[in-house]
This record gives C-alpha cells, structure tokens and sequence, in this order.
C-alpha cells in the first residue's frame, strides 16, 4: 500500500517542524489626497509551517507597519531551537514592538488587526491582537 499523501519541503527547519511557505499581500485604499485621511495601508500575510500557519493581518492608516523585507529579516534571524508555537510567540512579540510607537499606535485599525496561530484544518490554537493599539 503507497502513501500518497506528499510531505511538504520545509524552507526554514525549527525544532518540532519548519516553515513550508510563506504568503505576503499588501493593499492601499487612498484618503484624502491632501493629508491621506481615511486611507487604509493593509498588510496581510501567512506562515504555513508544518503543524501550524500563522495569519496576521495589519490595517492601518498612514502606512504599512511590516514589509516584505522586515518579515523575511525576521524570520531568516529566527533562532532555529524553537518550535513552531515559540517561533510564533516571537515573531507576534517582534511586530507588536513595531506597533507601540506613538504613530503607528494612531494609526492602527486595533479591531481590524490580528496574529492568530492555528492547526492546519484552521482550528485556532491562539489569537492575539496588538495591546499597544489604542484609538
């Protein structure tokens, strides 16, 4: 009897997986055209790792709070001892730091904004949003 259930190539090894692929989209929708009030800077991207994907989605008003290269930074600096649930912890750690200076806190969407780690049939393990978000 064959197995033909296919094992996904880990990119990036941790200690109790790895990440197998990572999805990152961006989408403005343009304010006012002279002091961009009301825009929306989304930022929303996924981790899929091997017994987990972490979702985040960011929205927020005067710019985008995590880049493609900020991410990519973030995670190829990962120290790779951790298991995917700690990694996770890290990296919400990592871009919750970014959110608590005093604009990025203003401009934030805190009901819009989350980090949430869940299994790979999309059972939620964890949600947290961004406590340094107040409006």
């Amino acid at each position: 009897m064959t197995n033909n259930k296919t094992v996904p190539k880990v990119i990036m090894p941790l200690a109790d997986g790895g990440i197998v692929d990572v999805k990152y989209e961006t989408k403005d929708y343009l304010g006012c055209e002279t002091c961009d009030y009301g825009s929306q800077y989304i930022d929303e991207f996924s981790i899929v790792m091997t017994k987990h994907t972490i979702k985040v989605y960011l929205n927020t008003e005067y710019g985008h709070v995590v880049s493609e290269i900020w991410l990519m930074r973030a995670l190829l600096g990962m120290d790779r001892d951790l298991t995917e649930e700690q990694s996770a912890e890290v990296l919400y750690e990592s871009i919750d730091a970014l959110t608590k200076d005093g604009y990025t806190v203003k401009a934030m969407r805190a009901k819009e904004s989350y980090f949430r780690l869940e299994k790979p049939d999309g059972t939620p393990v964890w949600e947290k949003n961004f406590p340094g978000i107040r409006l």
